[in-house]
């Protein structure tokens, strides 16, 4: 191989490596929202044609914290 190709297979593994490293997402400040997040930490267990319908649950879940945030007290930050 050539010093070149060589370089584009180990950038492409320290790029794929990059990528399967997990990020633990700060909190929204809201129980209700960092439930919904949680909820979509499993996608990678799941096959593909199963990610619709969790994304799905996950959007309407969001949807009904919104419409009643205007009536719920503000989330406090630590």
């Amino acid at each position: 191989m050539s010093e070149m190709s060589d370089w584009v297979a180990g950038r492409a593994a320290s790029e794929a490596n990059d990528q399967t490293r997990l990020v633990e997402p700060e909190t929204t400040g809201d129980e209700s929202v960092d439930e919904v997040v949680a909820s979509l930490r499993g996608l990678d267990d799941l096959p593909v044609s199963e990610h619709v319908a969790v994304f799905e649950r996950a959007h309407e879940s969001l949807r009904q914290v919104l419409s009643g945030a205007g009536e719920r007290a503000p989330a406090t930050q630590s």
